[in-house]
């Protein structure tokens, strides 16, 4: 179901373009999305080259920029579990380690602060961000949880051990953010 939003009544020209958008997204085209209520979005897919422009095997169908675009970023979540808004920074601190892996980044989740308590809480049954948790762990995307931190924030040790997890202690008993830089991973912080 598609909602639309904005100024004015659906009329007959905002129920067309909503129909033909549809249509568009069923067939698995690129669109442009414009109307008075919002700013035009262009996604168009890169082009594929013949996979020489930038070194490549001939016919390995690289898209332009592949070489060079890609980045590291080593992603930090400090929310501790608790409120709405530590649930929507735990949330996305995975959806961003995805989403930026899909595109074919370099990237590591470290649970850092209060953060340290995400591994737990997820693996609750039920829990809504436990399936995400288990497609980030499975991905490889998870890079360890602070050492110190666990025990500071009275983290189970033993929950993180049998998740498969590793405790991180790289500088007095954190992970070091400046070997991170050192790699030339770009820090987010949640």
């Amino acid at each position: 179901m598609v909602k639309v939003i904005g100024k004015g009544s659906p009329g007959r020209g905002r129920l067309r373009f909503m129909d033909a958008l549809c249509q568009k997204i069923r067939k698995g085209d690129f669109f442009r999305i414009s109307d008075n209520n919002t700013k035009a979005v262009d996604r168009p897919e890169p082009a594929v080259t013949s996979g020489t422009e930038h070194g490549g095997k001939p016919g390995s169908g690289e898209r332009e920029g592949d070489k060079g675009s890609l980045k590291k970023f080593a992603i930090i979540l400090y929310a501790e579990p608790g409120t709405h808004d530590a649930m929507g920074r735990a949330l996305h601190s995975m959806l961003y380690s995805k989403e930026l892996n899909e595109a074919g980044h370099d990237v590591r989740l470290l649970f850092d602060g209060g953060g340290t308590r995400w591994v737990e809480e997820v693996l609750k049954p039920g829990h809504p961000l436990g399936a995400v948790f288990t497609e980030v762990k499975e991905l490889g995307l998870i890079s360890g949880v602070c050492e110190y931190c666990i025990n500071a924030f009275d983290g189970d040790v033993e929950v993180v051990n049998q998740a498969g997890l590793t405790t991180v202690d790289e500088f007095m008993g954190h992970p070091s953010i400046a070997a991170l830089v050192a790699e030339g991973f770009e820090i987010i912080t949640l």
